[in-house]
């Protein structure tokens, strides 16, 4: 919903509110008003007893500057820009995921191309189930001595990593943008871009979301998140983007008693469904022998996949 011409006038009028950010002690401002709205914690802070409230200024050192660039987009527009790609423009030193010099060649995740076949006769099979396509018609069948019979070709069911893929593509985080929201995700086409920023810049931006409960910050991030994921090549050169991803998760997000932490659950997810890419990464092996809890995660996730 958009915010009342009153808001407007009540956020613009307020006292900015100055925030310390990072190693380098950069100075950004927003509108306390503003700053208030987001959260009861960002409340809190800006009007509460607490000094920095009083001071009219917080430190946060351990946020990085482009993380709360993003927040302040979201505070005053409801959406943000995420990182861009790194271009390594001499592929030759690119390593590809199992530690040796990579070629042209890339990978795709295939599971992600399964078309929703219809069944015979023409109705759609939905997400669970594809056959043949909707061209194939009734065959007669003769038995031996004996009249001939009316055959169909019979639905079968899809297998259950691909089922895995469906879960992980209906994942809805609801959520609000702006006036001017970024759109649909860039789509990688080439191994020589490194997408490690555009990936962290989505979790990073979560993991403060979390911190401060700033709900609609956190389910657009995941969605947003999400939506790349699901428009990215996982070139052989590239697997480590999708590893760095999982090691910032899992060292940034917290381990649930009773639950799992939705950003690790979003990135598991996607690991089970393309785990077949992943396996053979040094990094991605090392992190399955931590103590961090993704071989625990992952594990689960991967018994859905067992026809």
């Amino acid at each position: 919903m958009a915010m009342s011409f009153e808001s407007w006038n009540d956020f613009l009028g307020s006292t900015p509110f100055r925030f310390i950010i990072g190693p380098d002690k950069k100075l950004c401002t927003i509108h306390a008003a503003l700053i208030a709205q987001q959260s009861d914690p960002l409340g809190t802070l800006v009007n509460g007893p607490m000094s920095e409230s009083q001071a009219g200024e917080v430190i946060l050192p351990d946020v990085d500057e482009g993380t709360f660039i993003r927040f302040g987009q979201f505070a005053y527009n409801k959406d943000y820009t995420p990182g861009n790609p790194e271009i390594l423009l001499d592929a030759s030193k690119i390593e590809a995921g199992d530690g040796t010099q990579a070629d042209d060649e890339g990978w795709s995740v295939a599971v992600a191309a399964i078309p929703d076949e219809p069944l015979a006769g023409g109705t759609s099979s939905g997400p669970g189930i594809h056959g043949g396509s909707s061209s194939q018609s009734p065959r007669l069948v003769k038995a031996e001595g004996g009249p001939r019979r009316l055959l169909r070709h019979l639905p079968t069911t899809k297998p259950k990593k691909d089922l895995l893929w469906e879960e992980f593509k209906s994942q809805v985080f609801p959520h609000k943008t702006g006036f001017s929201s970024t759109g649909e995700p860039r789509k990688n086409c080439e191994p020589e871009e490194d997408y490690t920023p555009v990936f962290l810049s989505h979790a990073r931006l979560y993991v403060f979301a979390n911190q401060w409960n700033i709900r609609d910050l956190m389910n657009l991030t995941l969605h947003r998140l999400q939506q790349t994921l699901l428009e990215f090549t996982i070139y052989k050169e590239r697997v480590g983007d999708v590893v760095a991803l999982l090691q910032y998760t899992y060292e940034h997000t917290p381990p649930l008693s009773h639950n799992v932490d939705r950003l690790r659950q979003l990135v598991v997810r996607y690991a089970a469904c393309v785990v077949e890419k992943l396996a053979g990464h040094e990094q991605f092996q090392n992190l399955l022998e931590g103590g961090l809890g993704l071989a625990k995660d992952l594990f689960a996730q991967m018994l859905k996949r067992l026809d």
